[in-house]
């Protein structure tokens, strides 16, 4: 599977089937929705990759377990790294169909 940032310029693939879909109601989640919650799912990191865009990334430390990513250009959050980098968390809206 394929996803990519709103403004194109950033991209990633998982190679593996998605497990753990999720609604998150985290008060970050809520204010980039307008809405209650947003959907993601997670994928094992080893099969996630980036496509490019990379440098384009800026990192937010949550909290000692949760680092989240946006992308500098639509300042969008993107993508979710769990420490100790067993699973990395995406939102669904940002899969390529």
């Amino acid at each position: 599977m394929k996803g990519e940032c709103v403004c194109g310029k950033v991209s990633y693939e998982v190679i593996e089937n998605i497990f753990n879909l999720c609604q998150c109601h985290c008060s970050i989640c809520q204010k980039q929705t307008g809405s209650s919650s947003q959907t993601g799912f997670f994928c094992q990191s080893e099969n996630f990759s980036w496509l490019s865009g990379q440098d384009l990334i800026s990192n937010f430390k949550k909290n000692q377990a949760t680092v989240l990513a946006f992308a500098k250009i639509v300042a969008l959050q993107f993508l979710i790294f769990f420490a100790p980098a067993i699973n990395t968390g995406f939102q669904l809206a940002h899969l390529k169909a």
